[in-house]
């Protein structure tokens, strides 16, 4: 299996962990950065934001790159595993 495929399938028990039951948590967006599409081309790219929970510190991509370091940010992650989160958007 390729990155690609990796990632999807990733992405997919993701999703699938925190549609089943998520509980929401503050975290900070920090200087970190995952480049875009084409990135090398266009140099865009979005920040990472983090969240501890229980003295363990976790990241994700916040895939908007309106997004500045220091902002807040409402995360939503899976309470089996927290290390499965993302942006809180409802």
């Amino acid at each position: 299996m390729g990155y690609i495929g990796y990632k999807t399938v990733v992405g997919s028990l993701s999703d699938k962990a925190i549609d089943t039951k998520s509980t929401t948590i503050k975290a900070v967006v920090i200087d970190e950065k995952n480049f875009l599409g084409n990135s090398p081309v266009s140099h865009t790219f979005s920040y990472s934001y983090k969240f501890t929970l229980n003295s363990e510190v976790f990241k994700g991509d916040t895939k908007d790159p309106e997004l500045k370091v220091g902002d807040s940010v409402l995360v939503e992650y899976a309470e089996s595993n927290p290390k499965y989160n993302r942006l809180y958007n409802k």
